[in-house]
């Protein structure tokens, strides 16, 4: 692979203590955004009347209003840089995150979270595209993780189910979002960035989906917004722990969220059961996703040794 790949790579400088904190972030983080996820299906069994959309809109809200609280806490306003890779980063992250939630709404919960991890295969092959990069073991690995996609999507007849294709969908996006970060990071603080996502993403979403949205009662309530909380937590710890872990292992723990997804859906959702199929699929995705991410930092030691 390329030295440009590898620029979305560094090696931190950590003490042992620190990395451990950050190893418990990231495995909180898995857990907590796979929990939002079922407080959101609780919450659509219980009142029908709340939407996806619903959900996404609270959801922007929330982080946007603690963020902004943040700032003024600091005493500042909000600045950018790059617009352009912060407006495209912003977009990404709303559209996969809708079509993230149209899956949760659609299909099981393990297959919509499972599906949504898949964004590392597809970093690698938009790597393939925009850089001209041939790396034949990637590719094994990636045609890997593509056989775990078909087995979760079709575990067993091969049927067309929309949610599905919402949940890859997500994943797909996803890596357009996480190459706009890397760009858009790299001149921006994490606050000011999600400043102008939360509050983009809610902007949007109220444009695009007044119509399906109410004034929730308490019961409603408790669901939008813990759900939202949770989610916004999730996504601190998760970039808190990325502070103090390397890539590899940073992946390799927030993948445990496919397999989080597949164990505890039957125990916190009745008929949330994954197929044998699916446990395979689930498997192979986050074996592929494991070997991508040690795969990808080997060639970051390299070039840094040179």
């Amino acid at each position: 692979m390329s030295p440009r790949t590898f620029q979305l790579f560094h090696r931190p400088h950590l003490s042992l203590s620190n990395e451990r904190w950050g190893m418990l972030a990231v495995l909180g983080s898995a857990f907590l955004l796979y929990l939002h996820t079922v407080i959101m299906r609780w919450g659509q069994e219980a009142v029908p009347a709340l939407t996806s959309n619903f959900y996404l809109f609270v959801r922007f809200l929330l982080g946007w209003i603690i963020i902004s609280c943040v700032l003024c806490r600091a005493r500042r306003l909000p600045k950018v840089e790059d617009r352009g890779w912060v407006a495209f980063r912003a977009i990404a992250n709303l559209l996969s995150v809708f079509c993230f939630y149209q899956a949760v709404q659609e299909t099981g919960l393990a297959e919509a979270n499972i599906l949504n991890m898949t964004y590392p295969v597809f970093i690698v092959m938009l790597s393939w595209l925009g850089l001209g990069e041939r790396d034949w073991l990637a590719s094994g690995l990636t045609v890997l993780a593509f056989i775990g996609i078909v087995l979760v999507m079709f575990p067993g007849k091969f049927y067309w189910q929309k949610g599905n294709f919402w949940g890859i969908a997500s994943g797909f996006i996803a890596a357009f979002g996480m190459l706009a970060l890397n760009r858009a990071r790299q001149r921006n603080t994490a606050t000011d960035l999600l400043f102008y996502i939360f509050g983009m993403g809610a902007v949007i979403c109220l444009a695009g989906f007044y119509r399906e949205f109410f004034w929730p009662g308490w019961q409603e309530a408790q669901y939008l917004f813990g759900s939202a909380a949770l989610s916004f937590i999730g996504q601190y710890a998760l970039t808190l722990g990325f502070r103090y872990v390397n890539p590899v292992e940073g992946n390799i723990i927030s993948s445990t969220r496919i397999l989080i997804a597949a164990a505890f859906g039957p125990v916190l959702l009745v008929g949330e059961v994954l197929s044998l199929g699916g446990w395979v699929g689930a498997a192979l995705i986050f074996l592929a996703n494991v070997l991508l991410a040690h795969r990808l930092w080997q060639g970051a030691d390299k070039q840094i040794s040179l």
